[in-house]
């Protein structure tokens, strides 16, 4: 009985795409026909012990599809599956549209189908116990390969309505999802011929200068024959004699015929090195640069010195001690600080005479740097410590460090220093700079260290 109910589906789901109604004017534009592989998932539960699971095929088939209507097909399908000793075999017949319209999305195009499904397996107990008759829902896409052949991957889900023949009352069947890839051969929709022009009569001359159409090279312009029915051009710039201002010198259009000369020096631009600026004849059209920098003189604030561009042409400022900071704005310029200090070093020292704690010259313009800074820098701090040489004794050395470091201290604050942002401390000749063997180490050791800090 299964066998005759399988056939007269088979029969049915082929007949629309090989049968046409004597009625129909024309066949369906499209056909193609497909072979396609890929992996079906068949859902079960078993009743007895109330577990679902998952068989899993590899299958194969054929697909053959006709348009009905501009892009939309009736198709049919043939698969078959197996795994191990197990197969599995589904007939359908569906309904597939195109998104996006075939005729201008030629290499990729998405698709949805439905259709309804005769399925058969052998994965219960009993053998090909029962037929299902099933619906599906899909999707995919095709994708060009060359010519009329396309690679296609589609994705179908099944539902299960009913079952015929002998059911197998101990497993029960759920949904299933077939997993395509293939190729697919399309034929048919080909383009109608373009109509044939009828020649025209050899006598027209719809340009009226005596010259017919045949021969004339401009057939809608008044020309001469001298020019192939066209209008003279002698300097080839493709304005007309007629209604060129300069008909012997190569122009353009949009000037009449006549070369441009965009910034109006008196130089045609393809003469012109700067044709959007007005400049000099001696400078091929660009304006004069006296020192050769880069800025011309009109706007060059050096204009006989070499400078650069972001200072209008004067020479970039002097950074003495290298550190970068200009000379103009660093508080000691000849010797390498900080940007952020404003070109003074975190660390500073100042020296004294021997046996001596008032300031020198040299260090008055240290500490006028320090005072400077402080001032224009609220959030800063200084610790100022106080050394000697060891000539003395300890004890008077103690007291010489601590006058050294209250001088430096008294001259800060009398330049602007509040007292409270400093900390004092004098060590004697207990923490050296150099040895105290020689001259220039001893000098190096009577000293007031200045160390910036946050």
């Amino acid at each position: 009985m299964k066998k005759y109910i399988l056939l007269v589906l088979l029969t049915t789901l082929f007949a629309p795409t090989f049968a046409q109604d004597s009625t129909e004017a024309k066949s369906p534009k499209r056909q193609s026909f497909a072979l396609i592989g890929g992996v079906s998932d068949m859902w079960y539960k078993n009743f007895v012990t109330r577990r679902d699971y998952v068989q899993s095929y590899t299958h194969f088939g054929i697909q053959y599809a006709a348009e009905v209507k501009p892009n939309v097909d009736v198709y049919g399908t043939l698969v078959y599956g197996i795994r191990d000793a197990k197969d599995m075999a589904s007939a359908g017949l569906g309904l597939r549209y195109y998104l996006l319209d075939r005729d201008t999305h030629k290499k990729f195009r998405p698709f949805a189908s439905f259709s309804g499904e005769v399925v058969a397996d052998n994965s219960t107990r009993t053998t090909y116990s029962d037929v299902d008759l099933t619906g599906s829902v899909g999707s995919g896409f095709d994708v060009k390969i060359l010519g009329s052949l396309y690679g296609r991957a589609m994705v179908n889900v099944g539902f299960p309505f009913f079952q015929l023949g002998k059911v197998d009352l101990t497993a029960g069947r759920g949904t299933y999802t077939h997993y395509t890839a293939g190729l697919v051969y399309e034929w048919g929709n080909k383009p109608k011929p373009a109509p044939v022009k009828a020649a025209e009569p050899v006598s027209i001359d719809t340009d009226g200068d005596g010259i017919v159409d045949k021969e004339d090279k401009c057939p809608t312009v008044k020309g001469v024959r001298a020019n192939n029915g066209c209008p003279l051009d002698t300097d080839g710039d493709g304005v007309i004699d007629a209604e060129d201002k300069c008909p012997t010198v190569a122009g353009v259009k949009e000037n009449q015929g006549c070369p441009l000369d965009t910034d109006g020096d008196g130089i045609i631009d393809s003469e012109d090195r700067c044709p959007t600026v007005a400049g000099v004849k001696a400078n091929q059209g660009c304006p004069a640069d006296s020192d050769g920098d880069g800025v011309i003189d009109s706007e060059d604030a050096c204009p006989n010195v070499a400078g650069i561009a972001s200072l209008k042409g004067c020479p970039a400022p002097k950074d003495a001690d290298g550190d970068g900071v200009i000379d103009a704005d660093d508080l000691l310029p000849n010797v390498a600080g900080l940007v952020a200090l404003q070109g003074v070093p975190e660390n500073l020292a100042i020296y004294f005479d021997t046996d001596q704690f008032s300031l020198t010259s040299e260090s008055t313009t240290t500490v006028d740097a320090m005072a400077k800074l402080f001032k224009a820098q609220p959030s800063l701090k200084l610790k100022v410590t106080g050394h000697t040489d060891s000539r003395q004794s300890v004890q008077y050395n103690v007291a010489l460090s601590k006058n050294r470091v209250f001088e430096t201290r008294k001259y800060l604050i009398k330049n602007g220093v509040e007292a409270k942002r400093m900390k004092v401390a004098w060590f004697s000749e207990l923490v050296p700079a150099a040895p105290n063997k020689t001259v220039d180490g001893m000098k190096l050791n009577r000293r007031v260290e200045l160390k910036i800090t946050k």
